[in-house]
């Protein structure tokens, strides 16, 4: 497949991904939401609606996972703490 390139700010990809979540009342197992196939495919326009176009749900889990990691480095780099 071909890679692509988005410019989606990872602050408000993290926004959305934690709306989804909240509105879809994730389980938590081991310390990390379990998705669904309904979060996903949500996740998915929520993503679109902030510049990620023809997101699948798919596309929006490797998003998911990336940003909350992204997210964390970038909260420890800005805190002070690294």
């Amino acid at each position: 497949g071909s890679e692509e390139t988005h410019d989606a700010d990872i602050i408000l990809l993290k926004l959305a991904s934690e709306q989804c979540e909240e509105k879809h009342s994730l389980e938590v197992r081991d310390g990390r939401y379990v998705p669904t196939p309904a979060f996903l495919k949500d996740l998915a326009e929520q993503y679109a609606e902030v510049g990620i176009h023809d997101c699948t749900p798919t596309v929006a889990h490797l998003i998911w996972v990336t940003v909350s990691a992204e997210f964390a480095k970038l909260k420890k780099t800005t805190d002070g703490t690294q």
